[in-house]
């Protein structure tokens, strides 16, 4: 029985010390700038995070596929803007998806950017979120519904003009 406890905790804290990603001790501010998105539906997407009233925002600010093409007529005429057609509101499918803001509302705290929210647009719906810078610099962003165990992790990279 004694083994048997004692595996356990070894297993436990085995398990916890390898699979901690390796998260750089960031300030607050290490957030701010312009971020490239993973490949999506639409291409990657440019994210430019700044403060607004003191919380951490991001907006859209640069898509590879802007426009709507003969292949994704998805609500809109081809040759003209994406728009956020999946989006619940009907008062808001109407908007284009560059400038969207679609991180809201995040607070620096225990070297992570929490309290906020993230949209996102191919689903048109918003999740809660936390962010967290890793060692090599790119963000974490892990969007989850009720606890942070059920939800989706993204890894977003700083964008540079010299890349």
């Amino acid at each position: 029985m004694r083994l048997f406890l004692k595996s356990i905790i070894f297993f436990t804290l085995a398990t916890a010390l390898f699979s901690t990603p390796c998260i750089h001790a960031a300030s607050a501010d290490d957030i701010l700038g312009v971020w490239l998105t993973p490949e999506s539906d639409n291409g990657n997407a440019q994210i430019q995070i700044y403060k607004e009233d003191g919380k951490y925002v991001g907006k859209i600010i640069w898509l590879e596929k802007p426009l709507y093409t003969k292949d994704n007529l998805d609500g809109g005429e081809e040759g003209t803007p994406l728009l956020d057609t999946r989006n619940p509101d009907v008062s808001k499918q109407s908007r284009p998806l560059l400038g969207l803001k679609m991180l809201q509302g995040f607070t620096f705290r225990k070297n992570r950017w929490q309290g906020g929210t993230i949209y996102d647009p191919e689903s048109g719906k918003s999740y809660k979120c936390k962010i967290t810078l890793k060692s090599d610099g790119r963000l974490k962003v892990r969007g989850f519904i009720g606890v942070a165990m059920l939800g989706r992790t993204s890894i977003w990279t700083q964008f540079s003009e010299s890349k």
